[in-house]
């Protein structure tokens, strides 16, 4: 059923990157996150709304995990340029940024209840009863960062776009009409498609030719802009280096906290569990031994937690563990002795203490690397706070972030060299070098240790165009890598030519070529029933439902390094599946998938889409295709 495929494949693409949008909103709950660190440098811009490179990576993170837990792996970079996962994630980006924004125009905010009702059936918000738990919600989001104000107008975004898809169902069709259009759906189409190649070219250029080449093309050769600078970091990570905690300072800490280092007393005991007191009574004469009680507890004990396997063990116990009458008498009983009678709010017991393990206190030596770790970090807290204070007052005042460093005892560290697609510096640094004037220093970076950093560019050494002479064998390359290209163009529009001429008629792709002189192998392709979509068809599935029979496409279609002309020899009428109800149905899906993928994809069409290809390659690790 091809036009089916047709639909679903432009319904697809759409529906996908909306719910592929969607789903990372929720990374927090175990599959992305609503991070949008606002002081991150933007990946891309959706009619002037931001996406962060911060938000791009914390989607790239999970969206790797999710299909690396599938394939039992890990992904390489290759792996992941070969499933266009960054092209993914920036289509669900502006997606989802076009939808909102949408949505928020039609005023389709959800109601209140909608929205506090959403946010309850999240699972981290609840309980071990399956209820809302406002103290876990509270907790959850101080967690992520982010206050309830912020994820509920989130989470009102989000439900404003479920709103909007609800606007776009559409009447069902006629069911005296569904069986013929599920007849025409299930049409099979059958195409010849000409694959030509392009050839090598002996022909050298002309030094007037490579010249011209040259000057027309010079982003293609032009060196890029390098810059250098140096970084100051104020991280929790850089400053514990420099702290040394004395071992007095340890031990003062170990006397004044004792309680934390104390192992209480624990004993093995058992009891038995009676309803009465003088029931109780009468099993004391029945106790002699521990073998005794065990038989007793296993015969009469109405303990739930016993089931007449246990003997009536408890396990190890801490005074805390029980109630204070049940623990007052098991810990003041010796090894091996019956205890008289005890009540507590459950009944009447019996107990008999197996061992003793004394309290103890956990020696300095123990736990000096525990205490002094939670003096580094606490010191270290301390620490960073003031110097932010002080390092943005000094730079507030006008000292150069080298006096600033020096006066704090802070180490520079030299960025030395790097372009603006390089690799190996963090996308938050190599923006901000890349938009600080040289001496001047940048505004705060946020860090992903959750520190800061400032930075100074120092020097930019400007973007410059080698003389010809150095790369000419390069160039050459190129000159003849475009003549190919330009005779493969001719051959194909010379081949559509002689297929289309009005004066003899439609000839087949093999009478064309012949009569064209064009080399070419042609070949047969049947759309339809389960038939995938070729993926370079994909942008001419509109020309193709609409040409009738004999039809070559006027132009031709891109695949790789070849070009592809194709031809639509037959349609043939199908035969739809299931009974008219479900045609009706089926048809009445299709059609509103149609129309919410037309309105997606017009609305993506007129946004004004900005990407930062230097960052988006940062995050992504190869060049993203993000123009539109």
């Amino acid at each position: 059923m091809v036009l089916e495929k047709f639909r679903l494949f432009g319904a697809t693409k759409a529906a996908k990157a909306l719910l592929f949008a969607l789903i990372l909103a929720f990374a927090a709950w175990g599959i992305e996150s609503f991070l949008q660190a606002q002081s991150s440098p933007h990946g891309l811009e959706v009619n002037g709304e931001p996406v962060t490179l911060v938000s791009l990576e914390t989607q790239l993170r999970a969206r790797s995990q999710q299909i690396e837990q599938a394939l039992g792996g890990p992904l390489t970079p290759e792996q992941r340029q070969g499933l266009q996962m960054g092209e993914q994630l920036v289509e669900a980006s502006i997606v989802s940024a076009v939808l909102r924004q949408t949505a928020q125009a039609m005023h389709l905010q959800p109601a209140t209840r909608r929205l506090q009702e959403e946010i309850a059936a999240l699972p981290p918000f609840q309980n071990e009863v399956g209820q809302f738990d406002a103290t876990r919600y509270r907790s959850a989001l101080a967690q992520m960062g982010r206050s309830p104000a912020q994820f509920e107008r989130e989470m009102a975004s989000d439900l404003s776009i479920r709103n909007l898809s609800g606007l776009l169902q559409l009447a069902p069709v006629p069911e005296a009409l569904a069986l013929p259009q599920a007849t025409a759906a299930a049409s099979v189409l059958k195409l010849q498609v000409a694959t030509l190649k392009a050839g090598p070219v002996a022909e050298a250029p002309t030094a007037n030719q490579l010249e011209d080449f040259y000057k027309l093309n010079p982003k293609a050769y032009e060196l890029p802009e390098v810059r250098s600078g140096q970084v100051l970091e104020l991280s929790a990570a850089s400053l514990s280096n420099t702290l040394s905690i004395p071992e007095s300072r340890i031990a003062q800490e170990y006397e004044a906290n004792q309680a934390a280092y104390n192992t209480p007393e624990t004993r093995e005991v058992r009891h038995i569990l009676v309803s009465t007191l003088s029931s109780a009574t009468a099993l004391q004469g029945t106790i002699q031994t521990s073998d005794d009680f065990i038989r007793e507890a296993n015969a009469v004990s109405i303990d739930p937690g016993n089931l007449g396997t246990k003997g009536g063990s408890l396990g190890s116990i801490k005074r805390d563990d029980v109630v204070p009458g049940f623990a007052n008498m098991a810990f003041g009983l010796p090894v091996g002795q019956l205890s008289t009678p005890v009540q507590t709010p459950f009944g009447w017991h019996l107990i008999w203490v197996d061992a003793i393990s004394p309290a103890s206190v956990k020696p300095l030596a123990e736990v000096r690397n525990a205490i002094r770790e939670a003096l580094v970090q606490a010191e270290t807290q301390t620490m960073l706070e003031q110097l932010l204070t002080q390092v943005d007052d000094a730079l507030a005042g006008g000292q150069s972030l080298a006096e600033v460093a020096k006066a704090n005892g802070l180490v520079l560290r030299p960025l030395p060299r790097v372009t603006a697609a390089d690799e190996a510096t963090p996308p938050a640094l190599l923006q901000a070098l890349f938009a600080t004037a040289v001496g001047a220093t940048s505004a705060p970076i946020t860090l992903e240790n959750g520190g800061l950093a400032y930075l100074e560019t120092t020097v930019v050494e400007p973007a410059t165009l080698p003389p010809l002479a150095e790369i000419r064998t390069r160039v050459t390359q190129d000159w003849r890598a475009l003549q190919a290209q330009l005779a493969l163009k001719a051959s194909a529009e010379a081949l559509i030519g002689a297929a289309r001429a009005p004066a003899t008629g439609n000839r087949s792709l093999a009478e064309a070529a012949a009569q064209a002189g064009v080399k070419a192998s042609i070949e047969s392709l049947t759309l339809g029933g389960n038939s995938p979509l070729p993926r370079w068809l994909e942008a001419r599935q509109n020309d193709l439902l609409a040409a009738t029979p004999g039809t070559t496409f006027p132009t031709a279609l891109a695949n790789g390094d070849d070009l592809l002309v194709v031809q639509l020899v037959a349609r043939e009428a199908g035969q739809p599946t299931g009974t008219p109800q479900a045609a009706q149905t089926a048809l009445t899906q299709a059609q509103t998938q149609d129309f919410e993928a037309m309105l997606v994809t017009h609305l993506i069409q007129q946004a004004k889409v900005q990407c930062n290809e230097p960052g988006l390659r940062q995050v992504f690790g190869y060049d993203v295709r993000c123009a539109r």
